[in-house]
Order: C-alpha cells, then sequence, then structure tokens
C-alpha cells in the first residue's frame, strides 16, 4: 500500500525514449515528436511506471531529457490521493535543474489533464520565454506545465526541493519523499504510528483534505508569471 506513496516519483530513465505499448525503447527519429504538444514532466510523470497508470499500454509518447534555467522542482503544498507530496515548479533563479518533456498528441494532453486535479490542485499553463534547453537542436513554439494552485510547501521556514531531480547551483535543500511525509507526520500526528496515519492519509478523503489544508495554509507561493494558465 505505502509504496506508490513513499516511492514519488519513482524511477526515470537516463536519456530519451519511447514510451509504447506499456514498455520504453529509445527514441531514434525526432518525427515522433511532430504536431505535439510539449509538456514539462516536473514529478512522477517522467517515469515510465506512472505512464503505464495514467496512460495503459496503447499509448506512445515520445520523453526527452531538458534543462531549464531559474527554476526547481519543489514539494507542494497539498497531499496526492495516493499519499505523496508531489512536486510542482517554482522559481530559483540561478539554478539549472534537469526535467523531462512529455510529447503529448491532443487526446493523450486531455488525458493527462484528467489525471492532474485541473482546478483543485493544479492549473495548466504554457510558455513560450522560458530558458529552456531541449536538447538535439529541437524546438517548441510553447511548453506546457502543471502548475501548483496552492505553491511549495513549507518545511521549517522555506521550501524543499525534491533530491531525485537533479540540478546545479540550487538554493534550497533537497529531501526524498520518505524524509518530508515523515517530518509532516510528526508535526501534525501524536496518536497514531506513521504507517496507521499514512494508511488514513491514503484511504481517507476527508483527513488527506484537511491535511492538505494545513499544508496550503502556511505554502510559499511560486512566482510563475513567465506561464499563461490555459
Amino acid at each position: 500500500m505505502f509504496d506508490r506513496a513513499l516511492n514519488y516519483p519513482y524511477a526515470a530513465i537516463e536519456g530519451d525514449f519511447l514510451f509504447t505499448d506499456g514498455a520504453t525503447i529509445e527514441l531514434e527519429d525526432d518525427s515522433f515528436l511532430n504536431n505535439r504538444q510539449a509538456v514539462l514532466a516536473v514529478g512522477s510523470n517522467r517515469s515510465p511506471e506512472q505512464l503505464v497508470r495514467k496512460f495503459g499500454k496503447n499509448e506512445t509518447i515520445p520523453v526527452t531529457m531538458a534543462t531549464l534555467r531559474d527554476y526547481d522542482v519543489f514539494y507542494s503544498a497539498h497531499i496526492a490521493s495516493y499519499g505523496s507530496i508531489p512536486a510542482v515548479l517554482g522559481r530559483s533563479d540561478g539554478t539549472l535543474v534537469d526535467l523531462s518533456v512529455t510529447w503529448l498528441l491532443p487526446h493523450q494532453l486531455e488525458r493527462m489533464h484528467e489525471t492532474e486535479a485541473l482546478g483543485k490542485s493544479y492549473d495548466y499553463g504554457e510558455s513560450s520565454s522560458l530558458q529552456l534547453d531541449l536538447g538535439n537542436d529541437r524546438s517548441a513554439k510553447s511548453i506546457g506545465c502543471y502548475l501548483g494552485r496552492n505553491g511549495c510547501a513549507n518545511f521549517d521556514g522555506g521550501p524543499i526541493v525534491l533530491k531525485e531531480v537533479m540540478a546545479s547551483d540550487r538554493k534550497f535543500p533537497s529531501a526524498d519523499q520518505k524524509t518530508i511525509l515523515t517530518h509532516f507526520y510528526h508535526l501534525n500526528c501524536k496518536n497514531k504510528s506513521f504507517e496507521k496515519w499514512l494508511e488514513t492519509i491514503i484511504k481517507d478523503d476527508d483527513f488527506r483534505a484537511q491535511a492538505s489544508e494545513e499544508l496550503a495554509r502556511s505554502a510559499i507561493k511560486n512566482d510563475l508569471s513567465d506561464f499563461e494558465v490555459i
């Protein structure tokens, strides 16, 4: 029950790949990117494991590596239905963060929207002004991203970035999912074990919503002015 919560953002592949038939192969032909919307994968959407959950085994999706300047990947001020504190993009001047990009057909973008709690935890925005290197001389008219509505989770007065996401010139401390969840548990739960608390987070929608509201009350707002919400 806890693996999905504690292992977020899940195993990623180093390098460009094609997610197809529920598996991955090397991306050898950039023509697969044609007529698709480039969308930043700042959290679990970079992982084949998560793509299988969202799309099953009947879709083909190119996923490529990119680097983005002046941003980093932070823990969000909400808790996902499966028990993780997920990722959001946020400003970090001077940082160069490694991200993945999913290249989605219109119906795939619609499906991704359905999985991202739009209007509740995230908005979808696009930007044409990011300092983003897509690699291999690639370009995109605009770059989409799921933008956290609540901002970044506040842990001891500041935000924390995801340890599993690589970056240079980081300005903020990093931690893994278990460390972050354990920290929040100790702050907010005195009468049950961590495992029982996490089980309740996963199974009880009202309890999870209350915990998310506590995170949101002290959240650190993001500067996401480069994006226009669609």
